[in-house]
């Protein structure tokens, strides 16, 4: 085992822990039309999933699929777990860009690490840079 190989883990295990941090997710409520509550949550809260704000959620969702199958490409080193690693990996960053569509209002700056996170991984999976 190469010690390279650990880089397949460490982005994602950075994820979990910048997504657990309470002001990663931004919710804007309007309960009348003057007044606006900004409220702040983490990546691991069901607020944000159920007012159809689904990127924070789908993200650790899909990060935590990129963890576990990057363990089990560590211990097993089958070269087609290493497929879906690089398609789940697509998936997280989409899922990721998700509160973009919302508005440039709706990211922190605990989202926008989490993306250049992510990008940083599958621009590196792109070139088969991680694993040379």
């Amino acid at each position: 085992m190469k010690k390279k190989h650990l880089f397949l883990l460490i982005p994602q295990i950075a994820v979990f822990l910048l997504g657990a941090l309470p002001f990663g997710v931004v919710m804007r409520f309007a309960p009348d039309p003057v007044e606006t509550i900004i409220h702040f949550t983490n990546y691991y809260d069901l607020l944000p999933f159920g007012n159809a704000h689904f990127g924070p959620f789908l993200t650790i969702c899909f990060a935590g699929i990129v963890l576990l199958l990057s363990i089990i490409w560590y211990i097993t080193q089958h070269q087609g777990v290493l497929t879906f690693i690089r398609a789940f990996s697509v998936f997280e960053l989409a899922a990721s860009m998700l509160p973009l569509a919302l508005g440039l209002s709706y990211i922190t700056w605990v989202g926008v690490t989490i993306t250049l996170i992510i990008v940083i991984q599958v621009v590196l999976f792109k070139f088969d840079l991680i694993l040379k």
